[in-house]
Order: C-alpha cells, then structure tokens, then sequence
C-alpha cells in the first residue's frame, strides 16, 4: 500500500483563497509534493471558528479549492484512508499516548491539552479554544465554543 510524504505548507498571512491557491500550485509546478495546506486565522469571519471571511474567502470559491485539494490527495495511510480524513487522528493518538505514559510514570491523573483532536479525544485530554486577545468580545465566544465541544466528545471543554 503506498504511502507517499509531502511537505505541509504553512500559511499565515494569506490574504484570500486565491494567495493559498497559488502556495498550492507553486508545488506543484514545482514538482514537490504537498501533503498538508495549513492556513490559520486568516480565512475567518471576524476570527469565528466554523467562518470564512465571506469578502476573501467565498465559501463557493473555498468548497471549490478544497475540492481540487481532496481529489489531489497524495498522502494514502492504512486501509486506503486519505490524509485529509486522518490528520486530525494524529493529534487524537498523540494526546492519548501522552495522556496514558503521564499516568503511568506520575501515578496521578494528567492535564494533557490539544490542538489536534477528534472525537473522543476528552477521554485524554482538554481542547485548546484558539489564540485569544483577552477581551470581553473573546470571552463571550468562548462561552458557545466549550459548550459545542459535548458534540465532539470533549467535556467540560
């Protein structure tokens, strides 16, 4: 079963869809495979998690970018399970192995906090809400944030 690595590009500061567009074809013209297109806060309506940007980031231009980027998956893992279907499985297998060798060495319970996680993940560890800035605005968006994480099998946030 092949399992091709590519690079993951990381891009901050990408104006609209069409800058990271363009990051993508840069590989490709380039020849160097790209496995993971990372973006961060960029693409956000008003920096909402679930948002696009509706001015820079479309959501018709986005379904139809992250559509040519699934059907050029490169990265192929066990069971033919694509990159795009498993990455978040990393982060989940990472917060569990940290979470049971914490237990074991300290013989206590653990505080493990992740980025990356995916359902069930709060059986070994918290979910980090995001960059915050510390204002009344950030906490009332934290309140619907932690209480959306039930849905994904993180309690308590």
């Amino acid at each position: 079963m092949p399992c091709l690595l590519g690079f993951h590009q990381f891009c901050y500061s990408c104006k609209d869809v069409y800058a990271i567009e363009g990051v993508v074809a840069g590989y490709a013209k380039a020849g160097i495979p790209l496995e993971v297109m990372w973006t961060d806060i960029d693409y956000m309506d008003g920096y909402k998690d679930f948002t696009l940007d509706p001015i820079n980031f479309p959501l018709e231009q986005m379904r139809k970018f992250v559509g040519s980027l699934h059907q050029n998956a490169t990265a192929v893992h066990f069971s033919n399970m694509t990159e795009y279907n498993t990455q978040n499985l990393y982060g989940f297998s990472e917060s569990k192995a940290t979470e049971e060798v914490l237990v074991k060495v300290t013989g206590k319970r653990s505080f493990v906090l992740g980025r990356s996680t995916f359902l069930g993940s709060g059986k070994y560890t918290a979910h980090w809400t995001g960059d915050n800035a510390a204002t009344w605005d950030d906490l009332a968006y934290t309140i619907p944030s932690i209480l959306s994480f039930g849905i994904f099998g993180i309690p308590n946030g």
